[in-house]
């Protein structure tokens, strides 16, 4: 299984220029799952 590295893919490169990390959380616990996601500036 490949490993989850929370970046994007832009032209063909991986990208982590992402200035803000987001969590999923456990819906049963409500705690942060260990994998964070790099949000990329000017998206959301």
């Amino acid at each position: 299984m490949s490993a989850i590295l929370g970046q994007q893919f832009i032209d063909g490169q991986r990208s982590a220029l992402g200035r803000e990390t987001l969590r999923s959380l456990d819906a049963s616990t409500g705690q942060a799952l260990p994998t964070g996601f790099d949000q990329l500036p000017g998206v959301g």
